[in-house]
């Protein structure tokens, strides 16, 4: 899973998010879920138990694990989703899809509240099933490249064939369109022959 999604279950594992619940303890604003009107808007609420975002969770939990994935307490809802396989999708692992899926849900709440110009995706939970199987496609690809052989070579003067001689450059240059480079030729002994 992705690094923001990393911090976002970071937050959730230790129940963080600014939900409604924690803004009004500060006299931020009513308790109440912004879409339900009359329900305490706490994290299990705004990741599971609102109306928007079940039909997400009842298109990607398994049938036989929906009983106990609605009624499970917020720390124990935690622990089995990063434990467990519950998703209809066999090949992605369930912990990757849980914590995609529940940081879409918290950015899409969000962006409901407060911009109107957004939309949700039409079939969610296919939007989330896109995203994680591209994180895993890429990720699949770093390793690629960090698992070939890495070769080292020290760059340095080399002695060039008898008879020849080396001509070592280098040059840089400014923004103002100041610009310099210098050379320098050796022989087959590294002898210095002439620099500009």
């Amino acid at each position: 899973m992705s690094e923001r999604v990393r911090c976002f279950l970071w937050l959730l594992c230790h129940d963080r998010l600014l939900i409604k619940v924690r803004l009004a303890k500060i006299h931020l604003g009513s308790p109440m879920c912004y879409f339900c009107g009359d329900e305490l808007e706490t994290t299990l609420h705004v990741l599971r138990d609102c109306p928007i975002t079940m039909s997400i969770w009842m298109n990607t939990v398994k049938v036989v694990n929906r009983n106990w994935f609605f009624a499970a307490e917020l720390e124990d809802w935690i622990n089995i989703n990063k434990s467990k396989e519950l998703g209809l999708d066999t090949i992605m692992q369930w912990a990757d899809c849980w914590a995609t899926t529940c940081h879409a849900i918290w950015t899409w709440r969000n962006k409901m509240i407060h911009d109107n110009n957004f939309v949700v995706p039409f079939k969610p939970w296919m939007e989330i099933s896109t995203r994680v199987n591209n994180y895993v496609v890429e990720f699949h690809k770093q390793q690629v490249m960090v698992n070939r052989e890495l070769m080292t070579e020290n760059i340095r003067w080399k002695t060039p064939i008898i008879g020849w001689v080396y001509l070592n450059t280098d040059g840089t240059s400014r923004r103002n369109n100041v610009a310099g480079c210098g050379g320098v030729l050796r022989d087959d002994n590294g002898m210095w022959i002439c620099g500009f």
